[in-house]
């Protein structure tokens, strides 16, 4: 985590194989679950970073994905830093 001017910038990465610049464009899209997968035997719905981006995005901030040299894929977020209102 660091702090970029009035944001909180947060990046998770890995080491493993990466994602495409074409599966890079759909990482946010509902339902997508990326390519065949067939050494994983868990099925994801594509739902995760896709209600992450709605949940970021509803406050304020950005998510991307990059890659991670050599190897593996960077997600970063942005979120306001700053007190947060209620509304109930």
């Amino acid at each position: 985590m660091r702090r970029e001017n009035e944001f909180a910038v947060i990046s998770v990465s890995d080491n493993r194989t990466g994602i495409s610049d074409d599966e890079k464009e759909k990482a946010f899209d509902m339902f997508y679950s990326g390519g065949s997968r067939s050494s994983d035997s868990r099925r994801s719905l594509g739902l995760e970073l896709a209600l992450c981006k709605s949940i970021i995005t509803s406050h304020g901030g950005t998510v991307s994905v990059s890659d991670n040299t050599p190897s593996g894929t960077v997600v970063s977020f942005t979120l306001p830093i700053g007190e947060v209102d209620l509304n109930e």
